[in-house]
């Protein structure tokens, strides 16, 4: 069975320097965490800044709720690398889980194409990917919608497609990109929470 993951919120947050985005980030994870969340991931590019906004996120939310009339919630802090690593590993045990229970599990030792990369990865991550593209699948079709142009039914679903194509290849791109790195997973992985 796999885990309910409905009561999951993402929020992204991109703005120039010094416009407010930590005491933004900070804000929030006080606020979700005294609705009852009990897991909060912040995922940035660099360690030095993931270790940071860890230590950040602790210290308000230890202020914050000095009342003890909430639990803390666990807290990850990861680098866009390690969250990626962290998604594919995951998924890969919930597959070999799956398999487990196959009598004859697919044991193929094959290299891959670009073409058959990017079917594993959209077959692996289509709950992810989907999620992520919901709101520009909203804001195309809306754009769209109040459009008086003739033909932007087609137009509204090619810009869709298009976008998908473009998550799926960003993706395979940066997995590559790790892929053929010097740098080994265990640097990418978080020592606390393995």
């Amino acid at each position: 069975k796999k885990p309910d993951h409905s009561d999951r919120h993402v929020v992204r947050i991109t703005a120039g320097a010094g416009t407010g985005k930590t005491t933004t980030i900070l804000e929030l994870a006080a606020k979700a965490t005294k609705m009852g969340h009990t897991h909060i991931t912040y995922v940035t590019f660099s360690r030095a800044a993931a270790d940071d906004g860890k230590r950040r996120i602790a210290e308000t939310l230890l202020q914050a709720l000095e009342d003890n009339s909430h639990p803390l919630p666990l807290v990850e802090a990861r680098t866009l690398h390690s969250c990626a690593m962290k998604l594919l590993d995951d998924k890969r045990k919930e597959e070999r889980e799956i398999n487990s229970m196959d009598p004859e599990p697919e044991q193929s030792s094959r290299i891959w194409d670009e073409s058959q990369m990017e079917k594993f990865i959209q077959s692996t991550c289509e709950g992810e990917i989907n999620e992520f593209m919901d709101d520009a699948r909203n804001e195309i079709n809306k754009r769209m919608a109040s459009s008086t142009k003739p033909g932007t039914t087609k137009t509204s679903s090619s810009m869709v497609e298009s976008a998908e194509r473009l998550v799926l290849f960003y993706i395979c791109k940066s997995l590559t990109s790790f892929c053929q790195s010097a740098d080994k997973l265990e640097q990418f992985k978080d020592p606390n929470n393995k």
